[in-house]
């Protein structure tokens, strides 16, 4: 504490010296006037002094110290050792992320599995399978895994509900199971993950509804207590309409609705943003994760699964459209992180709504494949301490802080 005295100024009594030598030279009546008058000021004045001397001393407290917080991106828990070194290239992407983040809770990464067509697909198939969730089980990751039918064959969705598969389906995961594959050790499979988007060709509620619960069958008899999930996206297709501006934002009760409680254990949600290339006619964009999220459909869907479990699926872009630099569209920062501060609130509004919501970010960079849309947050391995790592930070805070659970899809190529 710093103390501030006051100290007696003497030096303004004495100026009052000089008025006692001007009345020398008075006549004894106008002496006897001033001087009644002097002595008067000096009472005041020296009570004024007084007074000042002895009230409180004045203090000023030291200003405060301002606690430095470091950037969190993580609860303390340590990273996952000796992760880079693993085999699978998801893991060793996640290895990036926690050195960007170091400790981050991210315990859950996504991986793709092809549904088989035969027996010879479903032995080789599984025997993949199960060297990859062995390898995350080292880690102590769990998957999420998006399983999926094969997209070149024009007929599989409805081949599937006929049964032509039952017998190769049931083998594949009876060869999961032998290879010493535990339900802890599946973590959550995606079924038809899309269903209402033309990439399996066929979007027939009531096909997608057969499927799922003919599928959730089969794996069930071999793995009792595996979790199991759909994801639908944001619009829906009619069958083979390849024009993705076609979709339409609907009710998923056809979806849902024949699908009895407790098949599924939760809800998968997709969305993503999207800018219409640079050169089109008509330009068009759907940045505002209000927009490409809305909550209705999801959280009617859910309510209707009877599950108060929803995963997002989502991501943001920095370059679109990169085959043609005549079509490239590139975000800037701002836009690119308000994008992520809208998914970041979605998120929170299911949260705050009631439901165990978590986050799936997709940042893997399909700049050379068929999308030509680079998701990613920073260039292969150079994970340095960039403006878009920078964004990726903030918005794991974000999610952290609204505890809302964060897994990713990305992987080295």
């Amino acid at each position: 504490m710093v103390t501030k005295k006051n100290p007696v100024r003497l030096d303004r009594i004495f100026l009052v010296y000089p008025f006692f030598t001007i009345i020398e030279f008075m006549d004894i009546k106008k002496k006897s006037y001033l001087l009644l008058v002097g002595f008067l000021a000096i009472i005041i004045g020296l009570s004024i002094l007084g007074y000042r001397h002895s009230r409180p001393a004045v203090t000023t407290a030291p200003k405060p110290t301002i606690a430095h917080t470091p950037p969190g991106c993580s609860n303390g828990n340590p990273a996952h050792a000796s992760i880079s070194s693993s085999d699978d290239a998801v893991l060793q992407k996640l290895s990036e992320y926690e050195t960007v983040c170091p400790g981050v809770p991210i315990d859950t990464m996504m991986l793709f599995a092809a549904m088989p067509t035969s027996d010879d697909e479903a032995s080789t198939s599984a025997k993949n399978t199960a060297s990859r969730l062995k390898e995350f089980a080292k880690y102590n990751i769990q998957p999420l895994v998006s399983f999926e039918p094969n997209a070149d064959m024009p007929t599989i969705i409805n081949d599937i509900r006929a049964g032509k598969y039952d017998t190769i389906l049931a083998s594949y995961f009876q060869d999961l199971k032998a290879a010493g594959i535990s339900s802890e050790q599946l973590g959550t499979w995606v079924l038809f993950p899309e269903a209402n988007t033309p990439t399996w060709h066929n979007t027939d509620p009531a096909t997608f509804t057969a499927n799922v619960m003919k599928l959730a069958t089969i794996q069930r008899q071999v793995f009792p207590d595996c979790q199991l999930t759909i994801l639908l996206n944001n619009t829906t297709y009619t069958s083979n309409d390849e024009q993705w501006s076609h979709g339409v934002k609907k009710d998923f009760g056809d979806y849902v609705n024949s699908i009895p409680a407790g098949t599924l254990d939760s809800f998968g949600y997709q969305g993503f943003p999207f800018v219409a290339p640079k050169d089109a006619s008509t330009q068009y964009d759907q940045l505002d994760a209000k927009d490409f999220l809305p909550l209705a459909t999801a959280r009617n869907a859910a309510n209707k699964l009877h599950t108060k479990k929803i995963w997002l699926n989502t991501g943001t872009f920095r370059y679109a459209h990169t085959d043609s630099d005549a079509q490239l569209v590139t975000l800037s920062l701002s836009q690119r992180q308000q994008t992520l501060d809208g998914i970041a609130r979605q998120a929170s509004e299911f949260h705050d709504q009631g439901f165990d919501v978590s986050l799936n970010l997709f940042a893997m960079d399909k700049t050379n494949e068929s999308e030509h849309i680079n998701w990613s947050y920073w260039p292969a391995g150079n994970y340095s301490d960039s403006p878009d790592t920078r964004l990726f930070k903030a918005f794991f805070e974000q999610l952290h802080n609204r505890q809302i659970h964060l897994s990713l899809y990305d992987s080295k190529p």
